[in-house]
């Protein structure tokens, strides 16, 4: 199965530059793609489905054979497995790990970490889409309703506050 909007950027074939562009990183769309048949594989249980996934891009590989990503953990676990870092304004840095489920608010992220509201940059690490730029996150991040899927939060990812 080929990796959704994950084509090949550098493709002569494609006429207009906007096609070339890759949607998603590539790690995004694989993560996404092995949850996605998990998800369907707990609300399916009876059915036979077998999915193979030919990992070829070296970004994914290295990041699986190094246990940045987890299968069998995308696979059983529903929650998403994610790093929120502080950055303040004077340097100094903590760096916790959440498990939650993925309708989890921000503003639950952020009481967690006592932090107030406002005056908070908000990075995602990696970025859901080649083409969101940290601005976008950010703007997301401003309703404190926000969920962290709408964010495009996947097991794994860094969410960083930096003091503006």
């Amino acid at each position: 199965m080929q990796r959704l909007a994950a084509g090949d950027a550098s493709s002569s074939e494609a006429r207009d530059e906007s096609w070339r562009r890759r949607s998603f990183s590539e790690r995004y769309s694989f993560v996404q793609i092995v949850r996605a048949y998990a998800d369907w594989r707990r609300e399916n249980q009876a059915r036979e489905f077998r999915r193979l996934l030919h990992v070829l891009a070296p970004q994914v590989h290295m990041q699986l054979s190094s246990g940045r990503i987890q299968v069998l953990e995308l696979l059983t676990c529903s929650d998403l497995r994610f790093y929120a870092e502080t950055i303040d304004a004077d340097g100094s840095y903590e760096r916790r790990l959440f498990q939650l489920p993925p309708t989890t608010e921000l503003s639950e992220v952020l009481e967690a970490l006592n932090l107030p509201s406002r005056g908070w940059r908000v990075e995602l690490h990696p970025m859901p889409g080649m083409l969101i730029g940290e601005d976008d996150v950010t703007a997301v991040a401003r309703t404190r309703s926000a969920k962290l899927f709408e964010l495009g939060l996947v097991p794994g990812s860094t969410i960083t506050f930096r003091r503006r």
